[in-house]
């Protein structure tokens, strides 16, 4: 899975769905699946901007030391990265014609000439995953588990292999998986 690092208090803003545009100074040809990695970076400034400060609060978050480094914290799936081509201080044009503003405006660098990338399907680990962040985007280990689970009313067992970065991660993805929604996991095996 693609991973890309992002400094606090972005990468928590992104993991509690405030934030849906992550806005680079360069453009990426990656779509689909997308880690957000939380790196060791607190950006102690931006923590004190009213509308950031006011967002992580509604959420329970009242410190810096409140937000998680060093740790892949959430999931997403990249669908698109628009370039800006305007910035009129209180929103921003793309290329496509589409406009971002409000608080999506405010938690990000529309500068002109940058790039927002599209984030949906955001989804928060319940456990993040410790990882030493890296620059651009870079390639989560992974292993293959092999998924013994149960459909109920059927009472079937089935089986099938997930590409994870742990078993607690395997349950993250059958949890968020619409298809396996119903599924009662039995056992999960690391296959060498």
């Amino acid at each position: 899975m693609k991973v890309i690092s992002i400094k606090q208090p972005w990468a928590t803003l992104i993991a509690l769905g405030e934030k849906q545009f992550e806005t680079r100074s360069w453009a990426t040809k990656h779509r689909g699946p997308l880690a957000i990695h939380a790196s060791k970076k607190i950006d102690i400034e931006a923590c004190k901007y009213l509308p950031i400060t006011a967002t992580l609060n509604k959420h329970g978050i009242v410190q810096t030391n409140d937000l998680p480094v060093g740790k892949i914290i959430a999931t997403s799936n990249l669908v698109d990265c628009y370039q800006v081509e305007t910035d009129e201080l209180l929103w921003a044009d793309f290329t496509n014609g589409k406009t971002v503003d409000g608080f999506e405006y405010l938690f990000g660098d529309y500068s002109e000439g940058r790039f927002a990338w599209k984030l949906e399907n955001i989804v928060t680990l319940p456990e993040p995953i410790p990882a030493k962040g890296q620059l651009s985007l870079w390639n989560l280990p992974t292993s293959d588990f092999e998924v013994v689970y149960e459909v109920p009313p059927m009472r079937g067992l089935y089986r099938t292999v997930i590409n994870a970065v742990n078993a607690s991660h395997v349950e993250d993805i059958v949890r968020t998986d619409p298809e396996m929604m119903n599924y009662r996991i039995k056992e999960i095996n690391a296959i060498d």
